[in-house]
């Protein structure tokens, strides 16, 4: 139940930074190397099509462009992959939840965004987290290549955590 709150904080967060599509669409970075629907779900995955036939979905048809998505099976996609990623950030924040709800929201959208191995990349960032040093985690957040990839979604995450406590 604790972990729906953490979930339910950075859906939120994330359906401000994503828009919800509901037809497939090209990766804003990749482009159509990857096929992307609802809320940054990555067609290309591994587990994509057995997620998709979960939810009652043709992923052919969905790739296609001729079957789309309701806004509750885009959700539902995010949510799923939300919680995935909350486990992730337990992983590699070894003292996660000693943080603030604001903190942990932020790095569980960061690894929603760009998976456990690419967020594992961020040593100097994860280092100052362990140490509650959020300031300073937050201005390693912005000099990353994610930061300006990313844009605005970037600036508020970062900001989220600079104001922690």
């Amino acid at each position: 139940i604790k972990d729906n709150t953490k979930v339910k904080t950075t859906l939120d967060s994330v359906v401000k930074h994503e828009d919800v599509r509901l037809e497939v669409y090209p990766d804003p970075l990749h482009g159509w190397k990857v096929p992307t629907i609802g809320l940054g779900f990555n067609l290309a995955r591994k587990d994509a099509d057995k997620k998709l036939k979960e939810l009652g979905l043709n992923p052919v048809l969905i790739r296609k462009g001729k079957s789309k998505l309701t806004k509750e099976q885009a959700f539902k996609l995010a949510t799923d992959d939300i919680y995935n990623a909350l486990q992730g950030a337990k992983r590699v924040v070894k003292n996660f939840n000693e943080h603030p709800l604001d903190v942990r929201s932020a790095i569980t959208e960061i690894v929603f965004n760009i998976g456990v191995t690419g967020f594992s990349k961020f040593e100097n960032f994860i280092n100052f987290i362990h140490k509650k040093d959020y300031k300073r985690a937050s201005k390693e957040l912005m000099n990353s290549s994610w930061s300006k990839q990313v844009g605005r979604r970037a600036i508020n995450i970062s900001d989220k955590i600079s104001s922690a406590k």
